[in-house]
C-alpha cells in the first residue's frame, strides 16, 4: 500500500520524525517498507501490509494508529458534523436476497452536485498514491476509503428508476452467463456466485455494479450527472475473494473486501464522503437509510496475566500491560489475576487471548526480550522397537564405511498413484529404493574424487515403499568402485553381502530375503524386525546438558555447499618434510597456496624414511581438487598454481618435493 507522509501527519498535531526513521519504526514493529519515495514535496511509503492487519491498516488513519501507538502520540480528534439522522426516510430501499452477502448497507441520495475536475488538493493527494484523478465525486469516494479504509461507490442517481417515489436494489447472487460492461468498457461475462446489485424496479436483468470490486458503464458519474446514489456496504470477504480471482478483476476496493472490514466503517464512511462531496461539489442530502443484516458485537477477550508470561516467555509489568492495551485502542478492566479487554472494532485480527499477547508482545518489541539461558533437563527419550532396529541398521553400515543419502518419495511408476502429485513424473508412491540409490550411485560416482571418495562411494537408504507386497520398510545398499579393480561384479557382492552381514549381526538375525539388480540390494526391513529379539528397553536417558549438545546438535563448522556444474581436476604432491613437521603444518601451506580454486585435500599417503646421512624425514602425499563455481579450468592455469605449491614447499628449510 502506498502511504502518504504529508497525510499521517495531518494525524498528529506534534511532528513525525523523519520519513527514514518511520520507516525503520514500521519495519521493526509491525510492517515491512519496501521502498521510500520522494514525490515533490512528500515522502511515499510502500507498506507491505500483511493480511492479519489488512482489516485496519489499509487505511491512512490505521497507518496513523500504529504510529500514535508506537510513539505514544494521541491523534488529533476527527472534526464529525451531524450525523444526518433527521435525513432517514424510506425514499430508498435496500434489499439482500440472502443474508451473508452483505452484512451492512448504508446509502445516502445527494441531488444537485456539479461534477467536475477535483480540486488541486484532492487530486495531489490522490496522484501521489499512484492513483488517477477522474472526477471530484469519484475522487471523493477514492480519498476516503484511503483515509479510513472503507469502499464506497457512486452511482449516477438518473440510470436507477424510482417507482411510487422509492427507489428499490437488491443485492444478489449472480447467474450462470450474465454480461455486465464494467468501468473501462470491459465485457464480463459472470459465473454464478458472483456478487451484484440490480435496480429491482426494472428488474433483476438490470445490473448496477458488481459489488466490492467495480462499478458497470450503466451507471457511471460523468459531467452531465446531477443526482447521486452513494452505496457504502459490507460484503463477503470469501464471495469477493473468489469473484475477483474468477474474474480478473482486483481492484483497491476488492482488496480491502477481501479482508474483512470492521461493519462500523459502513456509516462512518458515508457521512464522510457526503460531507466531502456537498463541500466541493454542491447539493442537498436527500435520504440517508442504513441496513444491518448482522448488528455489531463488542469482542472482549478474558485472560490471566500469567497467561501472558506463560506464551511470551517473558515477565511484563502489570502497568505496561495495561498501557499498551489502551495504547492499541483497548478498553481493559482489571479484575484481580484476571483481565478483560475489549478489543477496538476494526481489529478483527485480535479475536482469542492469544492475539492479544501477541499484539502486547509486539508493542513491547521482540527484540527487547531479555536473553535467557535455556534451562537443561535430564530427559527420557522414548522410541519404539521398530526405530531402535532402524538406527540399530543405519549405525551398523555408518560403521562400515557406509554414507546415508534420502531419495525421492515420488516416482513416475507405482502401485499407488497420488491424487495431487507434485510433478508430471512423480505421480506415483515409490514401489522400490532401488532406482533412487542407482540415481545417487551415479552423481556420488561423478563427485567421489570431489568428495574425497577414492576407493568407492557406499550408500544406503532406509524408508518405506509400496510394492505388491504391500507397505514396508526398506533397506537398500549401492557400491561402486572408483578406482579400477578385477572382477567388478564379484567386489561389488561381496562388500554388500559383507554390509548385509552386518546388518543381521546388528538385529540378531541372518538376513536371507533380499533383492539383487546390478550391484545394488534391497531387503525387507519390516519382515526382519518381526523376527529380530524383543529389545528390553525401548528408550535411553540423556544425562546432562552434554549429552544434549553431543548427541543433538550439528557443530558451527558444517555448511551447504553447493555443487558445481563444471568438471573438476586433480592432481597430487608429495613431501618429505624434517621430523615434527606435522600434517597440519603441511595442509595450512597447500591451503594458503592454492586459493579460491582449491575445494578440497586428502592426506592419502604417509612414511617415514632415515637418509643415509642419518636424518629422519616424513614423507606426506596428498589428492588436490581444483574446480570453479563459474567456469571450466585449464590445465595451463592449475599447473601455475602446483608451481606455486610447490616453491612455497620447497622454500622451507628441510622441505623437499618429491
Amino acid at each position: 500500500m502506498k502511504v502518504s507522509y504529508t497525510w499521517l501527519q495531518e494525524y498528529f498535531k506534534e511532528k513525525l520524525p523523519p520519513a527514514q526513521e518511520l520507516a525503520q519504526l514500521f519495519t521493526m514493529y509491525a510492517f515491512e517498507v519496501e521502498s521510500v519515495e520522494k514525490k515533490d514535496s512528500d515522502h511515499i511509503f510502500d507498506v507491505k501490509i500483511l493480511p492479519n492487519r489488512a482489516h485496519d491498516c489499509l487505511s491512512h488513519r490505521g497507518i496513523a494508529r500504529e504510529i500514535g501507538t508506537l510513539l505514544s502520540l494521541k491523534l488529533l480528534a476527527e472534526q464529525k458534523e451531524h450525523s444526518h439522522t433527521s435525513y432517514k426516510s424510506s425514499s430508498c430501499v435496500i434489499e439482500t436476497e440472502k443474508k451473508e452477502l452483505s452484512n451492512r448497507q448504508s446509502a445516502a441520495i445527494i441531488r444537485g452536485v456539479s461534477v467536475k475536475k477535483s480540486p488541486a488538493w484532492l487530486a495531489h493527494r490522490l496522484e501521489a498514491l499512484g492513483q488517477k484523478s477522474i472526477n471530484n465525486i469519484v475522487d471523493a469516494t477514492n480519498y476516503v476509503m484511503f483515509s479510513i479504509g472503507q469502499p464506497i461507490h457512486a452511482f449516477d442517481l438518473a440510470h436507477i428508476h424510482q417507482k411510487d417515489g422509492i427507489y428499490r436494489l437488491v443485492i444478489r447472487d449472480s447467474k450462470e452467463g450474465e454480461v455486465l460492461e464494467v468501468l473501462g468498457g470491459q465485457e464480463c461475462t459472470l459465473p454464478q456466485g458472483v456478487i451484484l446489485i440490480s435496480d429491482e424496479n426494472v428488474g433483476r436483468d438490470a445490473i448496477l455494479d458488481i459489488s466490492g470490486i467495480l462499478g458497470s458503464t450503466r451507471t457511471e458519474v460523468t459531467e452531465k450527472t446531477t443526482d447521486l446514489l452513494i452505496l457504502s456496504a459490507n460484503f463477503n470477504p470469501v464471495k469477493i475473494r473468489t469473484a475477483a480471482k474468477k474474474l480478473g478483476l482486483r481492484t483497491e476496493a476488492s482488496v480491502r473486501f477481501e479482508n474483512g472490514i470492521t461493519t462500523e466503517l459502513t456509516m462512518e464512511g458515508l457521512q464522510d464522503v457526503c460531507r466531502l462531496i456537498v463541500d466541493i461539489a454542491g447539493g442537498n442530502i436527500e435520504a440517508i437509510v442504513d441496513i444491518q443484516n448482522t448488528p455489531y458485537e463488542e469482542r472482549t477477550i478474558t485472560l490471566a496475566f500469567s497467561d501472558i508470561e506463560a506464551l511470551l516467555g517473558f515477565s511484563i509489568e502489570r502497568k505496561q500491560i495495561t498501557s499498551i492495551l489502551r495504547k492499541i485502542g483497548c478498553t481493559v478492566h482489571e479484575d484481580g489475576e484476571n483481565c478483560k479487554v475489549t478489543v477496538p472494532a476494526g481489529r478483527l485480527d485480535m479475536a482469542i487471548k492469544e492475539d492479544v499477547i501477541e499484539e502486547i508482545g509486539r508493542v513491547y518489541g521482540f527484540f527487547n526480550v531479555p536473553p535467557r539461558e535455556p534451562k537443561m533437563h535430564t530427559q527420557k527419550v522414548v522410541q519404539s522397537p521398530q526405530t531402535i532396529c532402524v538406527e540399530s541398521v543405519a549405525r551398523a553400515l555408518v560403521d562400515d564405511g557406509f554414507d546415508e543419502v534420502y531419495t525421492y518419495t515420488f516416482r513416475d511408476k507405482g502401485y499407488v498413484e497420488l491424487q495431487n502429485p507434485i510433478a508430471r513424473d512423480k505421480n506415483f508412491f515409490r514401489q522400490t529404493l532401488i532406482t533412487g540409490i542407482q540415481e545417487s550411485l551415479v552423481l556420488n560416482t561423478h563427485n567421489a574424487l570431489l568428495l574425497g571418495l577414492y576407493d568407492a562411494v557406499k550408500i544406503f537408504e532406509i524408508g518405506t515403499v509400496c510394492s505388491g507386497e504391500g507397505e514396508y520398510t526398506a533397506l537398500c545398499i549401492g557400491i561402486v568402485p572408483v578406482k579400477k579393480v578385477k572382477n567388478t561384479d564379484e567386489f561389488i557382492d561381496s562388500m554388500c553381502v559383507e554390509a548385509i552381514e552386518a546388518v543381521g549381526r546388528a538385529l540378531g538375525i541372518t538376513i536371507e530375503n533380499k533383492k539383487h539388480n546390478n550391484g545394488v540390494w534391497e531387503i525387507n526391513l519390516s519382515e526382519c524386525f518381526k523376527r529380530a529379539p524383543a529389545t528390553d528397553k525401548i528408550g535411553h536417558v540423556l544425562t546432562s546438558p552434554t549429552d544434549v549438545d553431543q548427541k543433538y546438535t550439528v557443530g558451527e563448522y558444517v555448511k551447504y555447499k553447493k555443487i558445481s556444474p563444471y568438471p573438476f581436476m586433480l592432481r597430487d604432491i608429495a613431501i618429505f618434510v624434517p621430523e615434527g613437521v606435522s600434517d597440519s603444518d603441511v595442509s595450512d601451506l597447500i591451503t594458503k597456496e592454492g586459493g579460491e580454486l582449491l575445494v578440497s585435500q586428502t592426506l592419502f599417503n604417509i612414511f617415514n624414511k632415515t637418509t643415509p646421512d642419518g636424518v629422519s624425514k616424513t614423507s606426506y602425499a596428498y589428492k588436490l581438487v581444483f574446480q570453479s563455481q563459474e567456469r571450466t579450468l585449464s590445465n595451463d592455469e592449475i599447473t601455475i598454481i602446483m608451481q606455486k605449491v610447490t616453491n612455497a614447499m620447497n622454500s622451507k628449510d628441510g622441505w623437499q618435493v618429491r
